[in-house]
């Protein structure tokens, strides 16, 4: 019942959002900047147009009813998993993260950037990489000694084998 009276009061919230806030905050800054009254923006920012979001109240419980629909979704996209592993694939686990904390508020610098995540999958992958390589060259290894400590005297398969390596190939 509460959550249905928040989402009622959204549209009223949005309308007094752009038709005064909106407005009202956008001559604030003009005026500030016209007089250089800001400090001037890191090199990452300049340029960048700046978006005002809202954070009261009220808007954080409107964003609080969206982390229950997240975890409802998730949680049924992890059932499906259980069936069919290919259901994972619809599901945008960074997006996912990124709007849920965004709905909790918490501070984005405690989530990774974009491209934080990439590089730190990239040396993961390296690792692994790495890692695979390793293994391959320890199983070479084992089985090179094991055909070193094998017996070619006695008639075997590998006796068989060798033998026939070195035989002069027969041409007509």
């Amino acid at each position: 019942m509460q959550d249905e009276k928040l989402l009622q009061l959204g549209p009223v919230l949005e309308r007094l959002n752009d038709e005064f806030l909106d407005p009202f905050v956008d001559r604030t800054f003009n005026i500030m900047a016209r007089r250089n009254l800001f400090p001037e923006p890191p090199e990452e920012l300049q340029g960048t147009p700046l978006k005002v979001e809202y954070v009261s109240i009220l808007a954080q419980a409107q964003k609080s009813i969206g982390i229950s629909s997240v975890e409802r979704f998730v949680g049924f996209v992890g059932n499906l998993a259980k069936a069919n592993p290919a259901a994972l694939d619809k599901l945008n686990i960074d997006q996912t993260i990124d709007e849920y904390g965004n709905m909790l508020g918490v501070p984005a610098t405690i989530v990774n950037s974009d491209d934080e995540v990439q590089d730190t999958r990239e040396q993961r992958g390296q690792m692994e990489q790495q890692q695979h390589m390793m293994a391959m060259a320890q199983q070479a290894g084992a089985t090179a000694k094991t055909l070193s400590d094998t017996n070619t005297a006695d008639p075997s398969l590998l006796k068989t084998l060798s033998d026939a390596a070195q035989q002069p190939a027969v041409t007509q």
